[in-house]
């Protein structure tokens, strides 16, 4: 889905909008000048309401699966996120970035406390316990009895 769009200014710099239902930030990108090949391309940068840009995040450049060309990919984070947003940056025509925003799947599973057919490795495993087991009910009852 995409999300926001990027156009260089003036002086080569990237700046633009990631919008969604919940967002509306300004970003822009900072080129990362390092010598360790593991380091980002760019860091993503947010505009501040005080009007300072702070960082939010990191892009790597990746090459596309099929080899046709490259984007860039990495996640931003806040506080005020409920959880990091993944993102890549696709080149367009007109030299602007579109970000696109993908959520992880959910992995199909098992809920929390079931090993799957295997056995607990102690006898205390509870999973009625909010999947704790029964090791913290003593405690929880002592706590309950200190108050």
């Amino acid at each position: 889905m995409n999300i926001g769009q990027l156009k260089p200014n003036a002086a080569g710099v990237f700046l633009g909008k990631i919008q969604t239902a919940s967002l509306d930030l300004n970003i822009g990108l900072r080129a990362v000048e390092s010598r360790n090949p593991a380091a980002p391309k760019f860091d993503v940068m947010v505009r501040s309401r005080s009007g300072q840009f702070l960082p939010i995040g990191g892009l790597w450049e990746k090459t596309a699966n099929n080899g046709a060309g490259t984007f860039l990919q990495g996640q931003i984070d806040d506080p005020s996120f409920d959880a990091p947003l993944s993102i890549a940056l696709f080149s367009q025509d007109d030299g602007s970035l579109n970000v696109a925003s993908s959520r992880p799947r959910r992995r199909i599973g098992r809920g929390f406390g079931e090993l799957g057919g295997q056995e607990p490795a102690n006898d205390t495993f509870d999973p009625g316990e909010g999947g704790f087991g029964a090791a913290f009910a003593s405690d929880k009852a002592e706590l309950s009895a200190a108050a």
